[in-house]
C-alpha cells in the first residue's frame, strides 16, 4: 500500500478490542451489506445476483433461494422470484438476475427479483398503449389452465388469453394439450385499464373495442347486448357480435 492511499477495512470489536481487517474480500462483502441496507430505506438501484441454491424449511417444503450479491449471501423467498408462480425451482439455480433489497430478517438481507420486474411495468404499459390497433404482440406462456393460458409480456406483466379469445390454431393446440410453459405466443391488445391488460388473437376484436369505446362515450348509460358463450363456476363469458365478437367476463358476484 502507498502512504496516503485509501483502502477498504472491516472494523469489528472482540473482547473489548477494536480490530480492522483490510482484506479486500471481507471489506467488499461488508461494503455491499451496508449499501444494500441503505437501499432498503430508499431504493434506487438493482443489483446482479447469482442464485446459488434452493432453501427448504423444516418440513422439507420449498422456501426460497440463496442469492449471491457481490459476495454477500442474501435470501430470496420463492414468492419474490417472479411476477408469476415458479414452474421449476431448480431451473433458477446458477442463473443471474437483477434483484432489489426489500427487508432484513435475522441478520439476512431479503432480496426480490419481482420488485425489480415491477419497476419495468410502467414503461412496458406505456409502450403497449402507444401500439397501433392490430399490432401483434409476442409473449411467453407462463401457465396453462382449463379456461385458457396465462401469458407474460416482457417478463413483467401477466395477462390471460381465454379459450374464447383464441384463434382456431391455438384453440386446437389447447384442446390437444400441446400448449406448454415457455412457448412463444402472439396476440393483440384488446384493452388496457390501469395495469390490467385484456388480449385476443383476433385482430378485428381490437377494432371492436375501439368501436365500443366510441359508442359508450357518445351514449350515456349504454346497454350492451350479448350472448353467453362459456359458463364457469365463477361467472360467464359474454360475446358481442355487434362489436366484432369482443367478449366480456360477467362475474357471478354481479
Amino acid at each position: 500500500a502507498i502512504v496516503g492511499s485509501k483502502i477498504d477495512v472491516v472494523v469489528s470489536r472482540k473482547k473489548g478490542k477494536i480490530t480492522a481487517d483490510a482484506s479486500s474480500k471481507s471489506a467488499q462483502i461488508e461494503r455491499m451489506k451496508q449499501e444494500l441496507l441503505k437501499q432498503i430505506q430508499s431504493p434506487t438501484s438493482a443489483y446482479v445476483g447469482c442464485v446459488k441454491q434452493i432453501v427448504y424449511n423444516g418440513s422439507n417444503t420449498f422456501n426460497g433461494f440463496i442469492v449471491d450479491v457481490g459476495g454477500l449471501n442474501c435470501f430470496m423467498p420463492g414468492t419474490e422470484s417472479d411476477v408469476v408462480p415458479l414452474n421449476d425451482f431448480a431451473s433458477l439455480v446458477g442463473a443471474q438476475m437483477y434483484v432489489m433489497p426489500v427487508s432484513v430478517s435475522k441478520d439476512s438481507i431479503i432480496v426480490s427479483h419481482k420488485a425489480y420486474l415491477e419497476t419495468l411495468k410502467p414503461s412496458v404499459l406505456e409502450r403497449l398503449r402507444e401500439e397501433k390497433a392490430g399490432t401483434q404482440i409476442t409473449g411467453k406462456i407462463s401457465s396453462v389452465k382449463h379456461f385458457g393460458v396465462f401469458i407474460l409480456i416482457d417478463s413483467c406483466i401477466s395477462t390471460l388469453l381465454s379459450v374464447s379469445e383464441m384463434d382456431e390454431e391455438t384453440e386446437s393446440k389447447f384442446k390437444e394439450g400441446t400448449l406448454k410453459y415457455g412457448d412463444d405466443i402472439s396476440f393483440y391488445i384488446d384493452n388496457i385499464t390501469g395495469d390490467r391488460i385484456t388480449v385476443t388473437q383476433t385482430a378485428s376484436k381490437s377494432e371492436g373495442w375501439e368501436k365500443l369505446k366510441e359508442t359508450v362515450d357518445k351514449t350515456e348509460n349504454y346497454v350492451l347486448n350479448g350472448t353467453v358463450k362459456n359458463i364457469f363456476n365463477n361467472g360467464v363469458v359474454i360475446i358481442s357480435e355487434e362489436f366484432n365478437g369482443i367478449t366480456f367476463f360477467l362475474s357471478s358476484k354481479v
